[in-house]
């Protein structure tokens, strides 16, 4: 497929050049298409027709400062489980507070 608006054929943090998905969907009331492009690090760039730019859809999961975030999340996640586990609720309510905490290492 050739994208009009994305013209981005690598990944700007590790370098990738492994394409593994790409869409062009509809079109704008200005004449651009929605139209976005995967790379297998996870790097995520679309073009955003509302605003007639190049946008970072998800971050690269090879990138320092991902793996640096991630690990602080970690931490972060340990710390909160602690806090819970003393705290005076019943089990049941603990088990459902810390049942939402994995959603604290997912990446947007």
């Amino acid at each position: 497929m050739e994208l009009v608006w994305v013209t981005q054929s690598y990944c700007k943090e590790c370098g990738c050049l492994s394409v593994v998905a790409e869409f062009d969907r509809g079109g704008h009331c200005n004449g651009e298409r929605f139209q976005s492009r995967e790379f297998e690090c996870g790097y995520t760039v679309g073009w955003s027709p509302n605003f007639s730019r190049l946008e970072e859809r998800s971050c690269c999961t090879r990138s320092t400062g991902y793996l640096e975030n991630k690990k602080e999340r970690s931490k972060l996640l340990t710390r909160l489980e602690k806090v819970v586990d003393s705290s005076a609720l019943t089990d049941k309510e603990k088990d459902r507070i810390n049942g939402q905490f994995p959603n604290l290492l997912l990446v947007y």
